[in-house]
C-alpha cells in the first residue's frame, strides 16, 4: 500500500507517520541513504552512492507536517544531516525498497541495525585514518575496530 498525500503548493505532505513501513534515519554519517555503487562489492566511501529514488519524509516542527521528497543521486549530504541531527529525516520503505534491503540484510548476515553500525563503522574508520595526526587516532582506531569485531563475531 502506498503513502496518501496531500499538497499544498505542488509540494507533497503527510499530517502524521503512517504506522509501518517507516523508519527514523539515526546515523549522522546517513548510512541509510547510501548502497554500493553497481559492481561494487566493498563498503568504502568511494564506492557508495545516495539510495537514487529512495522516499524520505521530512519532518517540519514549523507546520507540523512531514514533506514527502524523493531522493536523488545528485542532492547534497549536508542538506540531510542537519534533518538527522535535528531527529526530522524519515525513510518510507516502499516494497520495492524492502525488497533490495533484505536482500542487503541477507547477504550480510546481520540485522538491519546491525548492518547499518557495521557501516557506519567502516565509514568512520575510513575518515579517521586520514586524520592520522591527531593525538586520539589509536584509542578511536583501537574502538572502531574492537565494535566491529563484537558485530561480526557474534
Amino acid at each position: 500500500m502506498g503513502l496518501i498525500l496531500r499538497t499544498d503548493n505542488d509540494l507533497q505532505y503527510l499530517t502524521k507517520l503512517p504506522s509501518r513501513g517507516v523508519s527514523q534515519v539515526k546515523s549522522l554519517l546517513g548510512v541509510d541513504l547510501l548502497q554500493l555503487k553497481k559492481g561494487k562489492k566493498k563498503w568504502t566511501g568511494s564506492n557508495v552512492e545516495l539510495r537514487d529514488g529512495l522516499p524520505l519524509l521530512i519532518y517540519s516542527p514549523s507546520s507540523d507536517r512531514y514533506w514527502y521528497r524523493v531522493l536523488r543521486h545528485d542532492h547534497d549530504m549536508s542538506e540531510y544531516r542537519k534533518y538527522i541531527k535535528d531527529g526530522n529525516l524519515y525513510i518510507y520503505w516502499s516494497e520495492h525498497w524492502q525488497k533490495i534491503v533484505k536482500a542487503e540484510v541477507e547477504s550480510e548476515g546481520l540485522g538491519y541495525s546491525k548492518m547499518i553500525l557495521k557501516r557506519e563503522l567502516i565509514l568512520l574508520d575510513e575518515r579517521l585514518d586520514r586524520n592520522r595526526h591527531r593525538d586520539d587516532y589509536h584509542l578511536k582506531k583501537s574502538a572502531i575496530e574492537q565494535q566491529l569485531k563484537q558485530l561480526t563475531s557474534g
